[in-house]
């Protein structure tokens, strides 16, 4: 991080990074979303999904990333695992190719950000559990929803729309005084003309 201007992030600084980097900047854009997709499309509670992520479960081909993301640190978080077992070799190389091999394989599951599955595509949106046992129904899974969630005025309401860990705030954090052109760009991204575009991108604005 030293040697990095600045970069963007999908979750709040961590105390270590910040004591190793005090100079840095975080500027909140939005919220990420994140969805569980399978084919075809059905339910998980938590415990059907760390069983097809840590190996004991082999029902279905769980896709995952290949290295480590932001996206599948988050997912791993939800379903109360540290990382995805190694002996799964159902990997992808990117957002677009998780969409493309839940689409072209049957009996299987995967997670991909919210915006990858607009346009026709919610079809794949698995219902999943929520903290206090209930399940989230596909159809309840929209931006809208997720939007209340992040607005919601308490944690119990907000988890019971959608849980925290899938819809992480993003930030454009920057190494110590932002430049005048990342500055002018943190600025529109957060105007309204900016925040528009991220809705249409399936993010959750800050207002």
């Amino acid at each position: 991080m030293k040697d990095v201007g600045e970069a963007a992030a999908d979750r709040t600084l961590t105390l270590a990074e910040l004591e190793d980097y005090p100079a840095l900047e975080p500027y909140q854009i939005g919220n990420a979303v994140i969805v569980v997709i399978s084919n075809p499309q059905q339910e998980f509670t938590k415990d059907d999904l760390r069983g097809l992520y840590n190996g004991t479960n082999s029902s279905m081909r769980a896709f995952h990333y290949e290295g480590e993301t932001g996206i599948e640190e988050r997912f791993c978080e939800y379903i109360h695992e540290n990382r995805i077992n190694e002996t799964n070799n159902n990997v992808t190389g990117s957002f677009e190719l998780m969409l493309e091999s839940i689409k072209d394989t049957d009996v299987s599951v995967g997670f991909i950000p919210y915006g990858y599955v607009m346009s026709g595509d919610e079809r794949y949106i698995a219902g999943i559990e929520n903290d206090a046992g209930e399940i989230i129904t596909a159809e309840n899974i929209t931006l809208e929803k997720i939007t209340e969630a992040v607005r919601a005025e308490n944690d119990t309401e907000a988890e019971r729309l959608y849980p925290e860990e899938l819809r992480p705030p993003i930030y454009y954090v920057t190494n110590g005084k932002p430049s005048t052109i990342c500055d002018a760009f943190i600025t529109w991204v957060r105007s309204p003309e900016g925040q528009a575009i991220l809705r249409e991108n399936g993010y959750v604005s800050l207002y």
